[in-house]
């Protein structure tokens, strides 16, 4: 089968995840009316990446226990039937994890940048650099992961730390009014970073053993985690929780308003295209990590036409979610959390044992 996956190293797969994390974390659909009673936003996501670790460990444990490679190999296992609608429901909870970020991106491009241009003319161009590296393979984009990483951090750690000057404390207050809406938005953060969680053990086959996916793993969705909760400090910071309930893209907003001396300099433009990258990156782990889990399951002989088939798919739903921006942020995001929803069913589908398996 030609897979595409490759062998990659636990600083790439280090990467990968933290990536991966920070783009799913700061840069995917989140309904406006969650900051109705208050941002509790940097809590949520805490206890959202404690229990994402919790679920990556125990998913792995489950797969060592029954002598399975990766998820793939464990729906393979199924009947039939059973494996194909599990693989169905990661695959889809994968891919719309890839386009809610490319969504949020493309509403930033057309309303800050490319003003006069069409969404669909800006997507155009995105479809061969989500398609090629999707189809490239994993370990392709492990290398490159390691390249885009140093390149993301200095960009947000500059965007956060030009601002400081801005930041006020009274605009955190109020905290934690309301605990059944913490625990709402706990689970609300959580299901942003499962799609991360199926990608490690999907592609766990070419990270050289499972203590390595488990350690890199959960080292990577700490640091992207981490980075993702001082955001949104920042923003919080920054933002009373009302004036959050009205903005779009609140963290290049937040870029924008950096006050630069040399105004040929533009740093939002800058960390906009940065992001973006990023955003692209993500979107090709997680629409490789779909492909190769459909592959797998159904007997493909080949990943990269499936491959190709889901970045197309993504580029359409993309243009889908930046409509309904236009109608409203709520479709949007319910669209968002019932496809990130779905990967809590292939979650449960790891029960079952054989035996263990030996790194």
């Amino acid at each position: 089968m030609n897979d595409r996956l490759g062998r990659f190293g636990p600083r790439e797969l280090f990467a990968v995840t933290a990536v991966c994390t920070l783009v799913l974390g700061c840069f995917s659909i989140r309904d406006p009316g969650s900051f109705r009673d208050g941002n509790v936003s940097y809590f949520a996501t805490v206890i959202a990446l404690l229990l994402s670790v919790l679920l990556l460990r125990l998913g792995i444990d489950a797969l060592k226990r029954g002598g399975f490679d990766g998820l793939g190999d464990r729906f393979r296992g199924l009947p039939k039937p059973i494996g194909i609608l599990l693989a169905a429901c990661s695959a889809l909870s994968m891919l719309l994890a890839a386009v809610l970020p490319g969504a949020c991106f493309l509403r930033a491009l057309t309303d800050f940048i490319y003003v006069e241009a069409t969404p669909a003319r800006i997507v155009l161009y995105c479809v061969p650099c989500l398609a090629i590296l999707a189809a490239l393979g994993m370990e392709t984009l492990a290398r490159t992961g390691r390249v885009l990483l140093p390149i993301t951090l200095v960009i947000l750690a500059v965007g956060l730390g030009s601002d400081v000057p801005l930041y006020r404390a009274y605009r955190l207050f109020p905290l934690l009014t309301d605990m059944r809406h913490l625990l709402f938005e706990s689970m609300q953060s959580l299901l942003r970073f499962l799609p991360v969680v199926l990608l490690l053990l999907v592609t766990a086959p070419g990270a050289q053993g499972w203590r390595y996916v488990q350690r890199a793993g959960t080292r990577g969705m700490l640091l992207g985690g981490a980075l993702t909760v001082l955001a949104e400090v920042c923003l919080a910071l920054s933002y009373r929780y009302t004036e959050l309930t009205t903005l779009s893209s609140p963290l290049y907003r937040l870029v924008v308003e950096i006050d630069a001396d040399n105004a040929a300099v533009r740093f939002d433009r800058i960390a906009l295209f940065a992001w973006t990258m990023a955003a692209l990156f993500g979107s090709g782990c997680m629409v490789y990590g779909a492909s190769l889990l459909l592959a797998k399951t159904c007997s493909v002989r080949d990943i990269r036409p499936v491959a190709v088939l889901l970045a197309a798919a993504a580029a359409t739903a993309v243009l889908l979610l930046r409509a309904l921006y236009d109608a409203g942020w709520q479709v949007a995001s319910l669209i968002g959390t019932a496809g990130a929803a779905l990967s809590v069913l292939p979650l449960s589908g790891l029960l079952g044992r054989r035996n263990r398996c030996e790194d």
